[in-house]
């Protein structure tokens, strides 16, 4: 078999690998920082949500949940609330 059977060199391959190797590494330390800061932002609006709430017994719990749960679907699809009549330009 020979050694351009593929279309390229080993030479070529190994650098082409390498390549792939470092765009791999960026894209999953990226992929690491988008679910740290998904982590944060669900735990913040667990934690706001749970000190703001009646406390236990209290009938808003239900409500509490499922306002937690919507606005946490929204930061995940990327439509969570933003309030434009707060924008600096």
């Amino acid at each position: 078999m020979n050694s351009t059977t593929y279309g390229m060199t080993p030479e070529a391959a190994s650098r082409e690998f390498d390549a792939f190797r470092r765009e791999a590494t960026k894209l999953e330390r990226h992929l690491e920082d988008r679910v740290a800061r998904y982590q944060q932002l669900a735990q913040r609006l667990t934690v706001g949500d749970n000190n703001n709430n009646g406390g236990p017994g209290s009938s808003d719990n239900d409500h509490n949940f499922s306002q937690r749960s919507s606005l946490l679907d929204n930061a995940e699809s990327g439509t969570a609330f933003h309030d434009n009549n707060n924008n600096n330009n």
